[in-house]
């Protein structure tokens, strides 16, 4: 994607108070962790702009449902790294549309599922690392906790 997104999806995020730290940097986890949790607040913010209702929703109907000619999960049969390295992606997309028959709820829990949870923290070696842009008080607390 290119950085303009990146961009402007930062700018968008830092409207909420609970994704930006003191100093005004975002801080990832916390959004990482409402968009786990399918948070409605972020959801909202997200669906509040084209750009970005369209890249992390697409089309959805009315009901909550992803239009029928729609692709699947991933292309090719490789997982992505965000995905459980279990995860058999062919048999995933084969089966998309009883996926998309089901109730939005439980579409969420089986994705919410699939996810490898260890994509979803920033290791302490790399905490400093201006990549993850780390809020200063997610710094302090892990290291308080650490004793470093």
């Amino acid at each position: 994607m290119p950085q303009n997104f990146y961009s402007k999806l930062e700018k968008l995020l830092k409207r909420d108070t609970r994704f930006i730290d003191q100093e005004g940097d975002l801080l990832k986890s916390n959004a990482i962790d409402a968009a786990c949790r399918a948070d409605k607040k972020l959801v909202e913010l997200l669906l509040s702009q084209a750009e970005f209702k369209n890249k992390f929703f697409g089309k959805i109907s009315a009901k909550g449902e992803a239009p029928a000619g729609g692709r699947g999960f991933a292309s090719g049969g490789k997982a992505p790294a965000f995905l459980n390295y279990n995860v058999d992606i062919k048999k995933f997309n084969e089966t998309i549309d009883e996926f998309k028959k089901l109730p939005l709820a439980k579409q969420k829990r089986i994705l919410f599922d699939l996810l490898n949870k260890n994509q979803l923290y920033v290791n302490l070696s790399e905490i400093e690392d201006k990549e993850f842009k780390v809020g200063e008080g997610d710094k302090k607390l892990n290291g308080e906790f650490y004793e470093r």
